[in-house]
């Protein structure tokens, strides 16, 4: 492990390390080898980008990640792009969209969560859709902070369709009234 010119580590947990070239190696073969561990490195870090891209198209809510500086960074195409187009949104600032007044004021609620550390939810937020139906929105204000060194990254805004919900309480009310 003390040899990292020597020897470069596959598994570090069960201590499993790959010989990367003879000590008698040239200055050239030992460069090579270096930029071809980095080609590796880089390789692996586009596939957990592209990875974590494709998770976030599967959740089930719609989602948007700002960050502290109030962009737009990241939303779900498959939820959030039903709901709202945001193709040409990303990197923009949010107070420019829509989407920060409108189901509900999202910048007040983002600097809330930024000053306290702490997620916002608001319930049943009412929202008129562009078919003219009335449609009810869970909202989560989530802080994104940075596991190692505490430092606040971001905010991750998600969008619950709750209408169903809504309209089967608003019948068994009637039901219950009649």
């Amino acid at each position: 492990m003390t040899h990292t010119s020597t020897f470069a580590p596959i598994d570090l947990k069960r201590r499993i390390s790959e010989k990367l070239l003879t000590p008698g190696a040239s200055a050239r073969d030992r460069l090579l080898s270096l930029v071809q561990q980095q080609a590796v490195s880089i390789a692996a870090n586009d596939h957990a980008s592209r990875l974590r891209e494709v998770a976030l198209d599967g959740i089930t809510t719609a989602q948007l990640l700002v960050d502290t500086a109030g962009a737009l960074v990241l939303a779900n195409d498959a939820r959030a792009g039903a709901l709202w187009s945001f193709r040409n949104d990303i990197a923009r600032p949010l107070q420019d969209l829509k989407i920060s007044y409108r189901p509900v004021e999202l910048r007040s609620a983002i600097d809330q969560v930024y000053a306290e550390r702490s997620p916002v939810i608001m319930r049943a937020v009412e929202w008129p859709s562009l078919a003219g139906d009335v449609r009810w929105l869970d909202v989560h204000v989530i802080p994104l902070v940075d596991g190692f060194g505490g430092e606040l990254l971001g905010a991750s805004v998600s969008f619950t369709d709750v209408t169903i919900t809504k309209r089967l309480q608003a019948e068994l009310e009637t039901t219950n009234q009649a």
